[in-house]
């Protein structure tokens, strides 16, 4: 496609030799590919021509799915503001190299992905704010998460985030975690032992500690939780 038919073809569909067709556009010459806002409904498997993108920006379109392998070099994917349900289930390391931020927010999640494990080991950041996820056990995270050092997960709706997988973020050395602007009403002692929490907006009224934690905590906490009535 030339730039003027891309404008005006519905619906649109990236192929590798459309708009940037021509040899100084060739797909392994790509380094950076904004196509956000450019109202995409679909990416052929034939993107994984773009081998060498190190970003990949695909947010605010109509996408419903990834197509499981992009096999590029990209440091981040930024799918926000789509439609996407679900991640490709047959998403591997391979497929994914150098993948090191994912920003899935603004979409139609209403589980964690756990197709998440694919993109390991590389992954240091995920974003999922703005979906539709409800709860957060461990029985729901497939993560190592021994890479991963931010997580947001704001404006879900959340209601729960199980004690135990917050433990396991601190183990593994998770240092920020955004559950701002959800529904939570209680929260353990894994979130205090974060480095970095942020859980404004969200209506907690019992802080439940173990014995000998509170010196560990930062005081930005307490400061967050205006309805805090018991400790």
């Amino acid at each position: 496609f030339s730039g003027p038919v891309w404008r005006h073809t519905r619906p649109r569909v990236l192929l590798p030799d459309g708009f940037l067709g021509g040899a100084a556009c060739a797909p392994a010459a790509v380094r950076h590919l904004p196509l956000g806002g450019t109202g995409l409904t679909r990416l052929l498997p034939s993107i994984s021509e773009f081998r060498n993108l190190q970003t990949l920006q695909l947010s605010h379109n109509y996408l419903s799915i990834l197509p499981a392998r992009l096999g590029m070099m990209s440091l981040t994917l930024d799918a926000a503001g789509n439609r996407i349900r679900r991640l490709p289930q047959q998403v591997t390391a391979a497929a994914f190299p150098a993948v090191n931020e994912i920003v899935i927010s603004e979409n139609s999640l209403a589980k964690w992905p756990l197709e998440l494990d694919g993109f390991q080991p590389r992954l240091t950041s995920v974003n999922i704010a703005h979906n539709q996820i409800l709860t957060l056990r461990t029985s729901d995270v497939s993560i190592d998460a021994r890479t991963l050092l931010s997580l947001n997960l704001s404006s879900n709706g959340l209601v729960e985030v199980e004690e135990a997988l917050l433990l396991g973020f601190v183990r593994r050395g998770l240092l920020q975690l955004d559950i701002a602007h959800n529904a939570i009403t209680k929260l353990g002692v894994g979130a205090g032992l974060l480095r970095t929490v942020f859980v404004a907006g969200n209506p907690v009224r019992h802080i439940q500690w173990q014995t000998g934690i509170l010196s560990h905590l930062s005081g930005s906490i307490f400061r967050q939780l205006p309805h805090l009535t018991e400790v």
